[in-house]
């Protein structure tokens, strides 16, 4: 079970163990919430040219930074 799931069920427990319409209310946001996350959540983001075409020269990973930039973090 993903994370998703275990809050939409933390949520539903909520809702039925709350009365009231303002514990209602804040479920039905919460769940709104989690289906958008979930419809965005279906992989990585597509990688556009921004980078490229603001700086000129094609983007690096975050692996190819982190290699270039190491020493910065480093003690001396």
């Amino acid at each position: 079970m993903g994370l998703l799931e275990v809050t939409r069920r933390l949520l539903t427990d909520a809702v039925r163990h709350s009365p009231g319409s303002s514990a209602r209310g804040c479920v039905s946001a919460g769940a709104a919430l989690l289906d958008l996350w979930e419809g965005a959540n279906h992989g990585p983001a597509a990688i556009g040219e921004t980078t490229e075409t603001l700086l000129g020269v094609p983007a690096r990973t975050y692996r190819q930074w982190a290699r270039e930039n190491a020493a910065a973090f480093t003690a001396e």
